[in-house]
């Protein structure tokens, strides 16, 4: 067995796989649908026919995470998965976007002059305040 180079990996699936965004475990269809999302979520009007897009998705030999013949319920969940998924991606991207906002000016100090300036304190007790007084 011959092992390729170490250049000839890709370093944006390595960089992927490192940051946790790469989709190693996915299904085929999920794969799919990840890299069909533009032109299948444009196209929505109404409410989806998962049966039709199901038997479509069979023809074209796409199966589940097991090998097993795909199931309505199990293709609106990997579109769920998938939509959930582009949504987080394009909020992360978002608010990586956002330029970060300037640091928080501190409140000025006092001027010297009152800084020097002695401050009469005066120590009292509730002993005898009026407060203080239940008799």
């Amino acid at each position: 067995m011959s092992k390729k180079p170490v250049s000839e990996f890709p370093v944006a699936q390595i960089k992927a796989a490192q940051s946790g965004t790469g989709q190693h475990g996915k299904s085929e269809l999920y794969k799919w649908m990840w890299g069909h999302f533009d032109e299948l979520a444009g196209n929505r009007r109404g409410r989806p026919d998962w049966v039709a897009a199901t038997e479509q998705y069979s023809q074209i030999g796409l199966t589940d995470a097991s090998g097993e013949p795909l199931k309505p319920r199990n293709v609106r969940r990997v579109w769920l998965r998938v939509l959930r998924d582009r949504l987080a991606l394009a909020k992360s991207a978002k608010s990586a976007s956002l330029a970060p906002l300037p640091p928080a000016t501190p409140a000025p100090l006092p001027s010297p002059k009152l800084a020097a300036e002695a401050v009469a304190f005066e120590f009292r007790t509730l002993r005898s305040s009026p407060l203080k007084k239940q008799e």
